[in-house]
């Protein structure tokens, strides 16, 4: 997973379980973009 931010700035993570990861992150900012 590749996280970016600013202009050009990114991070690859790798969660465990990426549905649970992704249900996390978009309870805490629903306008997080998941492409």
């Amino acid at each position: 997973m590749e996280i970016v931010y600013g202009s050009y700035e990114t991070e690859i993570i790798s969660p465990q379980n990426k549905e649970q990861f992704i249900n996390l992150v978009k309870s805490k900012n629903p306008h997080i973009e998941i492409k």
